[in-house]
């Protein structure tokens, strides 16, 4: 890892913030724990102190580039996104999926319904059996 492209990459990234609002933003919105004296040393290129992957992906989805990018594996800054016809497929899919898991549910409840019935004749049959046994005890 090239500590001291990372470190420029984020300098970059963080433009004219001071490291203390940057941070804070950076909690804020990702809840990782990082102080100023830390990034700084990141944006210094300290090769003692390497960011762990959690505070890596924290930092790209922060600024909106590629763990690649800050790492020196790629110039590009932007990040992929599904393209159209992937988000497509994909929403086809979860609609069959959910479309699926209705059917299966209406199924549990039919049958819920049914064992339910069941149960409750079972039970009105035990208290008519109850009602003649007590009747017959009586006379």
């Amino acid at each position: 890892m090239d500590m001291g492209l990372f470190g420029n990459r984020l300098k970059e990234l963080r433009g004219n913030k001071s490291q203390i609002n940057t941070v804070k933003e950076i909690l804020e919105k990702t809840g990782i724990s990082l102080t100023a004296q830390t990034l700084g040393r990141y944006e210094k290129g300290d090769y003692k102190h390497k960011p762990d992957i959690e505070i890596l992906a924290a930092l790209a989805e922060y600024y909106n580039v590629s763990a690649d990018y800050l790492l020196g594996r790629t110039d590009i800054t932007v990040t992929c996104e599904y393209p159209g016809w992937f988000k497509e497929v994909r929403i086809k899919a979860l609609e069959e999926s959910i479309e699926k898991h209705k059917k299966s549910l209406a199924d549990h409840l039919s049958c819920i319904d049914k064992l339910t019935e069941e149960l409750n004749a079972l039970r009105w049959e035990g208290k008519e059996n109850d009602k003649q046994e007590n009747q017959a005890r009586s006379v």
